[in-house]
Protein backbone atom coordinates (compact mmCIF):
# COMPACT_ATOMS: atom_id res chain seq x y z
CA UNK A 1 0.00 0.00 0.00
CA UNK A 2 2.82 2.39 0.88
CA UNK A 3 4.45 1.66 -2.49
CA UNK A 4 1.25 2.67 -4.27
CA UNK A 5 1.20 5.97 -2.39
CA UNK A 6 4.77 6.71 -3.48
CA UNK A 7 3.96 5.80 -7.07
CA UNK A 8 0.89 8.02 -6.96
CA UNK A 9 2.96 10.89 -5.58
CA UNK A 10 5.58 10.49 -8.32
CA UNK A 11 2.89 10.27 -11.02
CA UNK A 12 1.18 13.34 -9.55
CA UNK A 13 4.45 15.33 -9.54
CA UNK A 14 5.13 14.35 -13.14
CA UNK A 15 1.59 15.28 -14.15
CA UNK A 16 1.98 18.70 -12.50
CA UNK A 17 5.34 19.17 -14.21
CA UNK A 18 3.89 18.24 -17.61
CA UNK A 19 0.94 20.57 -17.07
CA UNK A 20 3.32 23.41 -16.21
CA UNK A 21 5.42 22.71 -19.30
CA UNK A 22 2.34 22.61 -21.53
CA UNK A 23 1.08 25.90 -20.10
CA UNK A 24 4.46 27.55 -20.69
CA UNK A 25 4.61 26.20 -24.25
CA UNK A 26 1.03 27.36 -24.93
CA UNK A 27 1.86 30.78 -23.48
CA UNK A 28 4.83 31.10 -25.85
CA UNK A 29 2.70 30.00 -28.79
CA UNK A 30 0.00 32.51 -27.89
CA UNK A 31 2.45 35.36 -27.51
CA UNK A 32 3.55 34.40 -31.01
CA UNK A 33 -0.12 34.40 -32.13
CA UNK A 34 -0.62 37.86 -30.61
CA UNK A 35 2.36 39.09 -32.58
CA UNK A 36 1.15 37.48 -35.81
CA UNK A 37 -2.28 39.10 -35.45
CA UNK A 38 -0.56 42.39 -34.66
CA UNK A 39 1.87 42.14 -37.59
CA UNK A 40 -0.85 41.15 -40.05
CA UNK A 41 -3.20 43.92 -38.88
CA UNK A 42 -0.78 46.84 -38.81
CA UNK A 43 2.72 46.31 -40.12
CA UNK A 44 3.80 49.91 -39.46
CA UNK A 45 2.64 49.91 -35.83
CA UNK A 46 4.00 46.38 -35.34
CA UNK A 47 7.49 47.30 -36.53
CA UNK A 48 7.53 50.56 -34.59
CA UNK A 49 6.54 48.62 -31.45
CA UNK A 50 9.75 46.60 -31.72
CA UNK A 51 11.49 49.60 -30.16
CA UNK A 52 9.39 49.26 -26.98
CA UNK A 53 10.88 47.41 -24.01
CA UNK A 54 9.98 43.68 -24.20
CA UNK A 55 7.40 43.81 -21.41
CA UNK A 56 5.64 46.72 -23.11
CA UNK A 57 5.82 44.97 -26.51
CA UNK A 58 4.06 41.90 -25.11
CA UNK A 59 1.32 44.02 -23.54
CA UNK A 60 0.82 46.02 -26.73
CA UNK A 61 0.60 42.78 -28.73
CA UNK A 62 -2.03 41.37 -26.33
CA UNK A 63 -4.07 44.58 -26.50
CA UNK A 64 -3.77 44.79 -30.27
CA UNK A 65 -4.75 41.12 -30.74
CA UNK A 66 -7.91 41.70 -28.69
CA UNK A 67 -9.06 44.85 -30.49
CA UNK A 68 -8.06 43.50 -33.92
CA UNK A 69 -10.11 40.32 -33.49
CA UNK A 70 -13.16 42.35 -32.40
CA UNK A 71 -12.73 44.88 -35.21
CA UNK A 72 -12.37 42.09 -37.76
CA UNK A 73 -15.86 40.79 -36.90
CA UNK A 74 -17.38 44.05 -38.12
CA UNK A 75 -14.96 45.03 -40.89
CA UNK A 76 -15.36 41.93 -43.06
CA UNK A 77 -18.00 41.42 -45.72
CA UNK A 78 -20.29 39.87 -44.76
CA UNK A 79 -20.01 41.09 -41.19
CA UNK A 80 -19.89 38.45 -38.47
CA UNK A 81 -22.15 40.09 -35.90
CA UNK A 82 -23.12 36.82 -34.25
CA UNK A 83 -19.45 36.11 -33.59
CA UNK A 84 -19.04 39.58 -32.07
CA UNK A 85 -21.95 38.89 -29.72
CA UNK A 86 -20.45 35.50 -28.75
CA UNK A 87 -17.01 37.08 -28.23
CA UNK A 88 -18.45 39.78 -25.95
CA UNK A 89 -20.33 37.11 -23.98
CA UNK A 90 -17.08 35.15 -23.56
CA UNK A 91 -15.30 38.33 -22.47
CA UNK A 92 -17.98 39.00 -19.84
CA UNK A 93 -17.68 35.43 -18.58
CA UNK A 94 -13.88 35.67 -18.44
CA UNK A 95 -14.11 38.70 -16.15
CA UNK A 96 -15.29 36.38 -13.37
CA UNK A 97 -13.44 33.17 -14.24
CA UNK A 98 -10.76 32.35 -16.82
CA UNK A 99 -11.98 30.59 -19.94
CA UNK A 100 -10.60 27.18 -20.88
CA UNK A 101 -7.56 27.83 -23.06
CA UNK A 102 -8.79 25.67 -25.91
CA UNK A 103 -9.36 28.28 -28.63
CA UNK A 104 -7.46 31.27 -29.92
CA UNK A 105 -10.33 33.58 -28.95
CA UNK A 106 -10.51 32.33 -25.37
CA UNK A 107 -6.76 32.76 -24.92
CA UNK A 108 -6.84 36.26 -26.41
CA UNK A 109 -9.73 37.15 -24.10
CA UNK A 110 -8.03 35.69 -21.00
CA UNK A 111 -4.83 37.58 -21.80
CA UNK A 112 -6.74 40.83 -22.33
CA UNK A 113 -8.69 40.40 -19.07
CA UNK A 114 -5.40 39.84 -17.23
CA UNK A 115 -3.86 42.87 -18.96
CA UNK A 116 -6.85 45.07 -18.19
CA UNK A 117 -6.63 44.12 -14.51
CA UNK A 118 -2.88 44.62 -14.37
CA UNK A 119 -3.02 47.99 -16.09
CA UNK A 120 -6.31 49.00 -14.42
CA UNK A 121 -8.25 49.72 -17.61
CA UNK A 122 -11.52 51.44 -16.87
CA UNK A 123 -14.43 49.05 -17.55
CA UNK A 124 -16.23 51.94 -19.25
CA UNK A 125 -13.44 52.06 -21.88
CA UNK A 126 -14.02 48.45 -22.84
CA UNK A 127 -17.79 48.93 -22.91
CA UNK A 128 -17.37 52.01 -25.14
CA UNK A 129 -15.14 49.98 -27.46
CA UNK A 130 -17.72 47.20 -27.72
CA UNK A 131 -20.52 49.74 -28.26
CA UNK A 132 -18.66 51.31 -31.19
CA UNK A 133 -17.93 47.92 -32.71
CA UNK A 134 -21.60 46.95 -32.37
CA UNK A 135 -22.56 50.26 -34.00
CA UNK A 136 -20.44 49.24 -37.01
CA UNK A 137 -22.89 46.40 -37.59
CA UNK A 138 -25.86 48.66 -38.27
CA UNK A 139 -24.83 52.28 -38.49
CA UNK A 140 -23.23 53.67 -41.63
CA UNK A 141 -23.86 57.39 -41.24
CA UNK A 142 -23.47 59.54 -38.16
CA UNK A 143 -25.82 62.50 -38.29
CA UNK A 144 -24.81 64.51 -35.24
CA UNK A 145 -21.46 65.54 -33.90
CA UNK A 146 -22.35 63.84 -30.60
CA UNK A 147 -22.92 60.49 -32.37
CA UNK A 148 -19.66 60.86 -34.24
CA UNK A 149 -17.71 61.74 -31.11
CA UNK A 150 -19.22 58.81 -29.20
CA UNK A 151 -18.22 56.43 -32.00
CA UNK A 152 -14.68 57.85 -32.25
CA UNK A 153 -14.28 57.69 -28.47
CA UNK A 154 -15.17 53.98 -28.43
CA UNK A 155 -13.33 52.96 -31.57
CA UNK A 156 -10.11 54.95 -31.18
CA UNK A 157 -9.73 57.12 -28.09
CA UNK A 158 -10.19 54.31 -25.56
CA UNK A 159 -7.45 52.33 -27.31
CA UNK A 160 -5.15 55.31 -26.77
CA UNK A 161 -6.20 55.47 -23.12
CA UNK A 162 -5.37 51.78 -22.71
CA UNK A 163 -2.02 52.26 -24.44
CA UNK A 164 -1.18 55.12 -22.11
CA UNK A 165 -1.42 52.84 -19.08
Amino acid sequence: MLGNTRIQAVVWRHALYLEKMLREKLSKIMKKEHKEIFKKGSRTFFYSSLFFPKGVRDKVAALYAFVRVVDDFVDVVPQRGHELVEFIALYNKAKTEPLPSDTLHSIIINDFVALSREEKFEPAWIEAFFASMQADLSKQTYITLEETERYIYGSAEVIGLMMSR
